[in-house]
């Protein structure tokens, strides 16, 4: 009898600056091994295995129960807030690096529940690798 689906309490969505200075977003139940895939392992993307990753440049991180999408997974969750950051421009995009209140169409916090994660804390997670 296989063993039951693990059930992640949170999900990720993450921005990577590249060493291309291109940004990358993704999302991921773990986002100090999906770090540590991207920079040191043949699991990380295709894209990022020839322009290397520099930073984690922004992420929020989705819990369950804080908000509700009309009863939608948290990973359905986290897959719409990935493809809403990737529909950005650049220039919006950088903008919701430095100061996401100040991107339009990006309410994320009011319509997904989610909360961003403190430089410091990215920075320990790159640390790690």
């Amino acid at each position: 009898m296989p063993a039951p689906a693990k059930s992640h309490s949170l999900y990720f969505v993450y921005i990577i600056r590249t060493s291309a200075d291109t940004l990358y977003t993704g999302i991921t139940t773990d986002l100090s091994r999906r770090w540590q895939e991207h920079s040191n392992s043949n699991k990380g993307s295709k894209y990022l295995k020839a322009i290397r990753p520099l930073e984690i440049a922004a992420a929020w991180e989705i819990h369950p129960g804080e908000k509700d999408i009309q009863g939608a997974s948290l990973r359905s969750v986290a897959s719409k807030l990935e493809s809403r950051i990737k529909s950005l421009t650049r220039e919006e995009k950088l903008r919701l690096i430095r100061r996401p209140s100040t991107v339009k169409r990006f309410d994320c916090c009011i319509e997904f529940g989610c909360h961003p994660i403190h430089a410091s804390r990215r920075k320990a997670i790159q640390q790690r690798v």
